[in-house]
């Protein structure tokens, strides 16, 4: 879309605003860590199934985690939580969508059926065959041990251009609503966490990082956020992706108008809030500090470096946020089927993934060779070819053109 036949230049005061902000809470204590209440004892994440959101044992079992265990959680979920040995949460795998469960684009290691796209779905007009389609990706999600699927997808196709269209269910908000409400319910129902994206207004597919969307509050309440609204009070979602781009010039994941005053206060959300992908430095506008203080909740990172603050950088500001984010996930993976089978006495350990072996030794042979490959090479470049290395023979001129001579043996 261009502005004023692409002459239109922003003012400095949006521009402005497009830089990373964040606030510190003057009267912000920082939460406790890593301490037994002595009201509920060892609590274990078992021990809430089916707890509301407020049930006072959640403070106690937060309180039970590390403080590394914590911001753990939030800053590195990319398609896998990692067991939490103090609550005996078992590790939850995060799988992406948006037809079906998808093992090409998550590293593979299941094998679920792939579905027809939303676009083509959604012009059955049919909501039943909607949520039986949600209910066969639970059946998925069961049989594959992935409780959270990322997707359904419900934006609004905005523009024929659009690079995600075929993810999402059409150009009109209440059948975008409907279908997407009714897919959700049907995964709900097999106990898949669902994170409806990308939320909100992701317009486009190239440059899409920091891309400022631009419409009025009345046609983004009516038309771009009523699938989101529909799949919450009528789907019963529990989780949400946000969107790389941004609303006007604040990032989607960093918009407390978005995150907190809508999602939660007016339509009830209690589920968590996950970034997209945000595994690499191009992603660094997807603050972590400005994120949780609007209401993002965990970020799709795999990797060890990102998100990582220094400990002076971790406030009680921050590190309250967390903790609160770290409700919200727990709350979702303890109602979800990430939790079937755990009883409340388990116990998590921690062990090496069955690859992770082969993977160490397939990389201490790859240096062997480099190493002996590095010694060859030394040695052809500097006294002999690489064939008269191998057979142990001496080469027969130097670069002056010279001859030896050939020893005794060879006649």
């Amino acid at each position: 879309m261009t502005y004023a036949d692409g002459s239109w230049e922003a003012p400095d005061a949006f521009l402005e605003k497009l830089e990373i902000a964040y606030s510190e809470d003057e009267d912000a204590e920082m939460s406790q860590f890593g301490v037994t209440s002595d009201q509920y004892g060892t609590l274990t994440l078992a021990s809430l199934i089916g707890a509301s959101y407020d049930d006072p044992r959640w403070d106690a079992l937060l309180s039970q985690m590390s403080e590394d265990e914590t911001w753990n959680l939030v800053r590195r979920s990319g398609y896998l939580s990692q067991g939490i040995s103090s609550i005996a949460m078992p590790q939850v795998t995060l799988k992406d969508g948006t037809a079906g469960i998808s093992s090409t684009l998550t590293g593979g290691g299941v094998s679920c059926t792939a579905f027809p796209t939303e676009v083509l779905l959604a012009s059955t007009f049919d909501t039943d065959l909607a949520e039986t389609m949600g209910k066969l990706v639970g059946e998925d999600s069961l049989s594959s041990d992935v409780a959270v699927w990322y997707a359904p997808a419900a934006n609004i196709h905005r523009c024929a251009y659009s690079g995600r269209n075929f993810e999402y269910y059409s150009e009109d908000p209440l059948i975008s609503g409907r279908m997407c409400a009714a897919e959700v319910t049907g995964a709900r129902s097999k106990g898949t966490v669902v994170t409806v994206k990308h939320f909100a207004l992701n317009d486009q597919e190239t440059n899409r990082i920091g891309g400022a969307m631009l419409a009025d509050e009345q046609a983004i309440r009516e038309i771009y956020l009523m699938p989101f609204e529909l799949a919450v009070r009528d789907g019963g979602a529990d989780g949400m992706m946000d969107a790389m781009s941004r609303i006007g010039p604040t990032w989607a994941g960093g918009h407390a108008g978005l995150l907190t005053q809508v999602l939660r206060d007016e339509w009830g959300f209690k589920g968590f809030v996950t970034t997209d992908q945000a595994s690499f430095t191009t992603f660094n506008m997807c603050d972590i500090r400005e994120g949780l203080g609007a209401g993002t909740d965990m970020w799709l990172n795999v990797t060890e470096f990102m998100w990582q603050l220094p400990e002076k950088e971790r406030t009680a500001t921050v590190m309250s946020q967390a903790r609160q984010a770290a409700h919200r996930i727990l709350y979702a993976y303890a109602n979800s089927n990430a939790m079937n089978g755990v009883s409340s006495d388990a116990r998590v350990v921690s062990t090496l993934p069955s690859w992770l072996p082969l993977w160490i030794a397939a990389n201490v042979l790859l240096v062997l060779f480099l190493y002996v490959w590095h010694k060859l090479a030394s040695l052809c470049f500097g006294k002999r070819t690489l064939w008269q290395t191998l057979r142990h023979k001496p080469k027969r001129g130097g670069l002056s053109g010279k001859k030896h001579p050939a020893p005794a043996h060879m006649g």
